[in-house]
């Protein structure tokens, strides 16, 4: 009894989650998007590295991985597109 009440615990929070995430990417925080999606696809590298370790197969973890990069990749080339007077200001203060 106890374990399934703490499985709809995790699905409760777990769509939560993902809830609020969703309205997240709809256009509040935009330029944090793709940090989000490289320190996902760092946890994503980490668990293919744990499910390698247990034996179990790591095709999920990776597929997720890779799509962590691409929309990083896609988000921080779309917000270079979008914003080209901000990117240039950001360069020149790192130079």
């Amino acid at each position: 009894m106890l374990n399934t009440a703490l499985w709809i615990g995790e699905g409760v929070v777990a769509l939560a989650v993902l809830l609020a995430g969703f309205t997240k990417l709809t256009g509040i925080a935009l330029m944090l998007t793709p940090f989000a999606a490289v320190c996902s696809g760092v946890l994503m590298i980490g668990a293919v590295r744990t499910h390698r370790r247990l034996g179990e197969g790591v095709a999920p973890a990776v597929v997720i991985a890779a799509l962590c990069i691409a929309i990083a990749a896609g988000r921080a080339a779309a917000r270079a597109a979008s914003h080209p007077a901000a990117v240039a200001s950001t360069a020149a203060v790192q130079q």
